[in-house]
């Protein structure tokens, strides 16, 4: 599992699907954090947090589809599924590589939280709920 786990992480990044994925996500949810806390002047970012859930409907995607269809197109698929390990094996690999690339986008909240620590006080009880509501929803679409 864990061969696989770094193989797609390495594919991620070098087809450029991470780089296209971060850059949308953290453009879209500045957006978001500037709209929904800056603007309105507060530090509860529960706002924010419900845009965000419309950036994991379109943009798991990006990361889930591939998984699979690349090794078809490369014709891998035959020796990935022939190789001395179990299918499991294979998809809890790929699944934890979707979900490790996800975990560093979503992680840009941890930087929104030291702009607004910055401004005023943070609810941290509301920010880690929101951000673990987050991750957790992320990790559903992706498996």
């Amino acid at each position: 599992m864990g061969a696989i786990y770094r193989r797609e992480m390495g594919a991620f990044f070098t087809s450029g699907a991470a780089y296209v994925f971060l850059a949308v996500f953290y453009l879209v949810s500045g957006i978001f954090f500037f709209n929904g806390v800056i603007s309105q002047s507060t530090t509860d970012t529960s706002a924010m947090f419900s845009s965000m859930f419309y950036i994991v409907i379109f943009l798991i995607p990006v990361l889930t589809m591939r998984l699979l269809s690349e090794e078809k197109k490369n014709k891998t698929d035959q020796g990935l599924l022939t190789a001395p390990i179990g299918l499991w094996e294979i998809v809890l690999g790929k699944y934890f590589a979707a979900l490790t690339l996800f975990i560093i986008a979503e992680s840009i909240v941890f930087v929104y939280s030291l702009i607004l620590s910055y401004l005023g006080t943070v609810v941290w009880s509301t920010l880690l709920g929101n951000y673990f509501a987050m991750l957790f929803l992320g990790a559903a679409f992706i498996a």
